[in-house]
């Protein structure tokens, strides 16, 4: 899940051009960079486009419509429209995006007026990328009219699954050792907020955190959780 707040400041007449969130495993690395002006730091043109990526751009150049796309590899729009929130309005913008089994879910919120858009688009990020890890940040870019953008207040964590698995009288959780900090917890039922750390030593064994619990005669949830 990835959430920042987004804001032409001050916009003029006519804003350009946009900015891109992108995931990639290019070979150039943390150093990517693609094109300014309408490829958005991340397409084509004198620089090469960003590769092995994914991209959530927003452009604010009206001739090429004002509006948002989900685009691989350096590709450039087209964009749609997120009405009724303007991204070009100078408002602060608040930007929700997660993915998790597939599906990646865009959420935007206009500080000012209230007004929400989203959508939703079905995406193997693993697969476009090529990897179960890859960098993540932003790029952007302005060209024959000028722009400032700015992104604040940005967050990054990592969703993963949790599973569970009968091994004689007990259960086996597992979840993927690569990504850090979470820590398990259980609850004797969903409508309780009295979440309490599992009471188990994990260990790590093919790629996966494990924990063992003894099996329950009652109801027993799990769950990962970020202290």
């Amino acid at each position: 899940m990835a959430s920042w707040t987004y804001q032409v400041v001050n916009p003029p007449a006519s804003p350009a051009d946009g900015t891109a969130f992108v995931v990639q495993n290019d070979a150039r690395g943390a150093a990517a960079l693609g094109s300014a002006g309408g490829a958005l730091g991340y397409g084509t043109g004198t620089l090469s486009a960003i590769t092995n990526s994914v991209a959530l751009e927003f452009n604010i150049y009206s001739p090429n419509g004002v509006g948002y796309s989900f685009d691989t590899n350096g590709a450039i729009g087209p964009y749609l429209s997120a009405l009724p929130v303007s991204i070009a309005s100078g408002d602060l913008i608040e930007v929700t995006l997660t993915y998790l089994n597939g599906e990646a879910n865009l959420y935007l919120e206009d500080s000012n007026t209230m007004q929400t858009f989203s959508t939703s688009i079905a995406a193997n990020v693993p697969e476009l990328v090529g990897g179960n890890t890859a960098y993540v940040g932003f790029t952007g870019s302005d060209g024959g009219s000028s722009s400032q953008q700015q992104v604040s207040n940005f967050e990054f964590i990592s969703l993963i699954d949790l599973s569970a698995a009968r091994s004689g009288a007990n259960v086996v959780l597992s979840w993927p050792a690569g990504v850090g900090g979470y820590v398990p917890q259980q609850n004797s039922s969903l409508t309780s907020t009295n979440w309490t750390p599992v009471n188990a030593t994990i260990t790590t064994s093919g790629g996966l955190n494990q924990v063992t619990v003894p099996a329950s005669s009652g109801p027993q949830f799990f769950r990962l959780a970020l202290p």
